[in-house]
């Protein structure tokens, strides 16, 4: 998000860091910040620190609760993950299938709490 608030006019532009209380992360993040300008290897880099946050949910940092991949290192097999799992909705989009049962059961049990808001809007 920095790339689109720093530097933005023709004048010469700094960005400032000021670490309230000390931690080992803040001090990691901050490293970091010095260290590179690139976009990608500090959200990386805060990826691997913070967690992915929640795919259905609002918050933005955590981890998951079943790590099978990680985001940083992994995302080529994400995306084809990612693409066979729409493959699937899209032939079945309520799983009903005998060869869905499996994910279907899963997801419920996983997101069944986030699910009885899917009713209300």
């Amino acid at each position: 998000q920095l790339r689109g608030r720093i530097g933005r006019g023709p004048m010469q532009s700094y960005c400032i860091l000021i670490q309230h209380g000390e931690t080992p992360d803040s001090t990691h993040r901050l490293k970091i910040m010095e260290s590179t300008s690139n976009g990608f290897t500090i959200s990386d880099e805060d990826l691997k620190l913070r967690g992915p946050g929640e795919f259905f949910g609002t918050r933005q940092h955590g981890y998951i609760k079943s790590k099978i991949a990680n985001f940083s290192e992994d995302g080529h097999i994400i995306r084809q993950a990612r693409k066979r799992a729409f493959d699937m909705l899209l032939n079945d989009p309520k799983l009903i299938l005998n060869e869905h049962q499996g994910i279907r059961k899963q997801f419920k049990e996983n997101y069944k709490h986030m699910l009885e808001f899917v009713d209300i809007s």
